[in-house]
């Protein structure tokens, strides 16, 4: 009885006023580099209230290095239409490194990769309780409407292991559009979840990413919009802690400071 009221309050708690799932997953990205000693620098923003920023820069011809850190927050301050509070705050750390190479006459690139990452978790929320009648005992004495109650905390704590395939393809030639596919497999550890304090169960998952992506013409400079889905492969009781299905819609802008730097040197 006890787990099935810590479940319901969780799920009220999370749900209420976000439509954020607990574990937050990093955006994956197409090829960035294609030969050595080019850097690339992303800024992403995904529409579930979430920021990306994305390292890459390949040290050797072949081998790319990268790390990305990602930042969710989901809520805000005043109550939403549900008349509920509730807010979400996530950190998540990636370092990966991947193999590419050119193919059709270096006019597209396939790069295969693989990445560690930790991330952790807040939820808070507050849910607004409607007596049956005006003038009932609310908590914390009186009478009235309406009355706050606060959840409590919960926190989680996650490490994941991922691989991915990708792929990126020229439209025209160099400086132009481009279109790229990319499918990443994700196992999603949960090294900590508590709530009001107490420790929960924790649940792994294995998440498979598909997503299509389309980037704008430019040489130190482009715009990229992805669209995708993370389809968890375990089902899980409680979905708001690791998400069964979720689209993933995400715009990025590209700078490649090395291309940049030559355009103004020469």
């Amino acid at each position: 009885m006890m787990n099935l009221l810590r479940c319901s309050l969780l799920i009220l708690g999370l749900g209420a006023g976000s439509c954020a799932p607990f574990y937050q997953a990093t955006l994956p990205s197409a090829p960035l580099v294609r030969h050595r000693g080019e850097v690339a620098v992303i800024g992403s923003w995904l529409l579930s209230e979430t920021g990306q920023a994305t390292v890459a820069w390949s040290p050797v011809e072949h081998v790319r290095l990268g790390g990305t850190i990602t930042a969710c927050h989901s809520g805000e301050a005043s109550p939403d239409s549900s008349d509920t509070y509730s807010y979400l705050r996530s950190r998540a750390y990636q370092v990966d490194a991947g193999y590419y190479f050119g193919v059709s006459q270096g006019r597209g690139v396939v790069e295969v990769s693989g990445s560690v990452g930790k991330s952790r978790s807040l939820a808070h929320g507050d849910a607004v309780i409607d007596p049956f009648s005006y003038g009932s005992p609310v908590p914390g004495g009186g009478t009235g409407g309406k009355a706050t109650r606060g959840l409590p905390d919960q926190i989680g704590e996650f490490r994941t292991v991922a691989g991915q395939v990708s792929g990126l393809w020229d439209r025209e030639g160099p400086g132009s559009r481009q279109t790229g596919l990319l499918l990443r497999l994700s196992r999603v550890e949960c090294t900590r979840l508590t709530f009001d304090g107490q420790e929960l169960a924790r649940p792994a998952n294995w998440y498979i990413e598909p997503a299509g992506l389309f980037r704008t013409k430019g040489q130190g400079l482009r715009a990229e919009f992805q669209l995708g889905y993370t389809l968890g492969l375990v089902a899980q009781p409680n979905n708001s802690v690791f998400p069964h299905v979720r689209p993933r819609v995400a715009v990025s802008l590209l700078a490649f400071p090395v291309v940049i730097y030559r355009k103004f040197k020469d």
